[in-house]
């Protein structure tokens, strides 16, 4: 299941090491904590409040895990006890959010 992880970009060189490790968690719940692309917007919002960044300091992390391996949490969210150490992409937040609509029309 193609899903993503939003984090501040400070963690990147850690969890390119090491991969998105469910101990590091701050929560209640050791869990890696990932979300649908139409929960994007929801969560880079979450990671600038939380953490008290810039949008720009924020990175989106692409991954595929299997369904088995997940636990929904609400409508796209999902969280699993494993580490995923795997990436498809990683993208700077503000990139990940722009639209590709135009917003002119041709001439």
């Amino acid at each position: 299941m193609k899903l993503y992880h939003a984090t501040t970009a400070k963690n990147l060189d850690s969890i390119k090491a090491v991969g998105l490790d469910p101990n590091r968690s701050l929560g209640a719940r050791k869990e890696v904590w990932l979300h649908t692309a139409s929960r994007s917007d929801w969560a880079i919002l979450h990671v600038v409040q939380r953490h008290k960044c810039d949008i720009n300091e924020v990175a989106m992390i692409t991954v595929d895990v299997p369904r088995s391996k997940l636990r929904r949490r609400w409508r796209g969210i999902w969280t699993t006890p494993e580490a995923i150490t795997e990436f498809e992409s990683i993208t700077n937040a503000g990139e990940f959010s722009k639209s590709p609509v135009r917003t002119s029309k041709p001439v």
